[in-house]
Parts: structure tokens; sequence; C-alpha cells
């Protein structure tokens, strides 16, 4: 018997705690350096136990690579950067080689305390459990309705086939891909939810990627403010009124302007797109002359799962 499908939670994306400093930014509500803690951490050591699929030459690159990274934490108490460690260059490595069900966990000892550094030994108990390939692999409207692009064309999407290692980074770029060809259509409300189904016996799983369409969006209208209108008309923009809502090309234009742009200018920054699910358009506000601060939703990013909204 296989155990009933469940939500593939292990496959969102995750960001490994390494700091970086801040970007330049002309805002000057800017606050974000306020926010950031004060306490650094830093990991002399790291102990590896339990059985696990690491070899020697693994354990040492990640002993450095966790020892080379710069963690900020608020108090002594506060251990989410030791989690992280477990979660992503631990557990996310081994779900790439198919160990999907791998079981992580980090304990931080302090060895030493100075005023604005903690000093750190970390232990990584570690079971691997099975190896599992990809079985089944199914593309499936949400609404049971027929897809806006073909079961070939959807498949491309997926970097995995049938009798693969379970590859969990794998799945999630075949996320991020669905995410980019749908948002070339305008779908920017789309969202791919993967399921999965794990038949023990056979170490093997199966995978259903339900697809919530929603609806392709056209551009309505592109707003320039007056007061920005000269510094708007040194570009081309990318797309123009009537033309399907594509958030990749907007995220191009930015970075190959980059050098021409304000400093901190971006699609977050300078850029606000208003929906209008009843009539399935957007309205694009946009000011390439100076940092603004963001006042309406943000243009969803084509590599992340977007979310439905208006």
């Amino acid at each position: 018997m296989f155990p009933r499908f469940s939500t593939l939670v292990l496959i969102a994306s995750q960001a490994f705690l390494a700091r970086s400093p801040a970007q330049s930014s002309a805002c000057r509500d800017d606050v974000s350096s306020q926010q950031k803690p004060e306490i650094r951490v830093i990991v002399d050591a790291v102990e590896f136990h339990g059985e696990n699929a690491f070899s020697e030459g693994e354990r040492t690159a990640r002993t450095e690579e966790i020892k080379k990274t710069d963690f900020l934490t608020s108090t002594v108490a506060n251990d989410d950067w030791a989690k992280e460690v477990a979660e992503v260059p631990i557990r996310g490595a081994l779900q790439d080689k198919g160990y999907f069900r791998v079981f992580a966990q980090s304990t931080p000892y302090l060895v030493r305390a100075e005023e604005r550094e903690l000093h750190f030994v970390l232990r990584l108990d570690i079971e691997s459990g099975p190896q599992f390939r990809l079985g089944d692999v199914r593309l499936v409207n949400k609404d049971d309705s027929s897809l806006a692009f073909s079961e070939t064309l959807l498949r491309q999407q997926l970097e995995l086939r049938q009798g693969d290692l379970f590859d969990v980074s794998k799945v999630r770029k075949a996320l991020e891909n669905l995410t980019r060809l749908y948002g070339a259509k305008g779908y920017i409300d789309m969202v791919a939810e993967p399921e999965t189904r794990i038949d023990n016996a056979d170490s093997r799983i199966d995978l259903v990627l339900k697809i919530d369409e929603g609806k392709s969006y056209r551009i309505s209208e592109i707003e320039l403010p007056a007061s920005g209108r000269e510094a708007n008309k040194q570009f081309k923009l990318p797309q123009s009124i009537g033309d399907t809502f594509d958030p990749a090309l907007w995220y191009g234009f930015f970075t190959d302007n980059q050098s021409r742009l304000p400093p901190g200018a971006s699609v977050d920054t300078n850029m606000k797109v208003r929906r209008n699910s009843r009539e399935s358009t957007v309205q694009i506000m946009l000011d390439l002359s100076s940092c603004q601060e963001p006042t309406l939703p943000q243009l969803p990013r084509p590599i992340l799962r977007t979310k439905n909204g208006t």
C-alpha cells in the first residue's frame, strides 16, 4: 500500500545564512542595517555523527563551507543559524542525492564568548535513510481542465527522467522553469504544487505537479511620472501597452541597464504593478529617475512561485 499523497514541503526554496555586505541604495529610508543582528557567530569545528552517505572528502568540504560562512545572531540562545546549517548544506545536499527522508539535527556548543563574537563547536547528527529514485510523473490542472501548454513542453521543464535519483534541487528547478514558462504568457499568478507518493518497497517516489494556472494578463497602461519622463525617454522599454505581460523581460531590462540607472534602481524600488483580476490586465507604474519607496504590490520574480492575488 502506498501512503496517501502529501505536499512536498521539503522542495520549497531554501536560503543558506551566508551574510554579505548590503547592496548600496539611494533610498534614504532604507533601515535594513538597523535590523541586522549584532553578534557574529564563528564555527570553530564541526562533528559528524550517525549513519550517513557523506564520504570523508564530503565531510571535509561541508566543514570548510560551514566554517567560512559568516553567521549573525541576536543572542547566545538564538540557534536559528545552526538549524539552517542542518536544513540546507546538510539535508539539502543529501536530498539532492535521492535521500529524501534524511534526518539532520544540529546542536551548537558554545566554547568561547566575546563582546561581539561567539565561538561554537557544531555537532551534526545525520541519518541518511533509504535512497529513492523517480517513478511516474504526472502534470495536471488543479481544476481538472486542460492545461495551457502541451504535456510535452511541460515535461521538458523537469530535468529528471523515470529511474533517476530523486533530486530535490531538480524538482525545485522544475517549479522555477514552469514559473518562467507561464510568466512569459502572462500567467503571473500560476502556482505549481508538487505532491509525492512514496513506495518504500521499491524505493521509488511518484511525482504529481498540480498546476493552478490562474489568468493570463495583458498590459493596460504604463504610467510614467511627469517628474521623471525625461529620464524615462532615455530607455527603450521591453514591452508596450497591449502586450502579454512577461515579468522576465522587465527583470532583464533592469539588469541590462544597471550601469545607466540611478544607484539602487530595481524592479522592487522603481516599478510597481497593479493587477486587475476582473479585466485580466496589469497597470505598470515606472520611474527611472530615482529610487522610490514601493507602495504597491511588487512584480513577481520569474524564478519564484507566485501566489494568487489582486
